[in-house]
């Protein structure tokens, strides 16, 4: 998995589809994880092996977004998790 070069940011989930890829942080690697610390202090950036869309749990839901986006502009129906 890769952004390819997209600008990413992350926002707290606090529902997921049934069909949402979901992964636990402790599967990413280390730069990837260190990545997604970042993302979740605020910063904008790429950070290879983070798509869009997927969720990855830690002790919260982070899902992953375009930092262009926001959570309005989200086209997916969410259920409780």
């Amino acid at each position: 998995m890769t952004s390819d070069g997209l600008t990413l940011a992350v926002e707290r989930a606090a529902e997921v589809c049934e069909e949402t890829a979901v992964r636990h942080v402790d599967q990413l690697s280390a730069s990837t994880r260190e990545g997604l610390r970042e993302l979740a202090d605020g910063e904008r950036r790429a950070v290879a092996g983070l798509e869009p869309g997927e969720v990855i749990v830690s002790v919260s839901y982070y899902r992953v977004v375009r930092a262009e986006a926001t959570a309005s502009e989200s086209e997916t129906t969410t259920v409780r998790a």
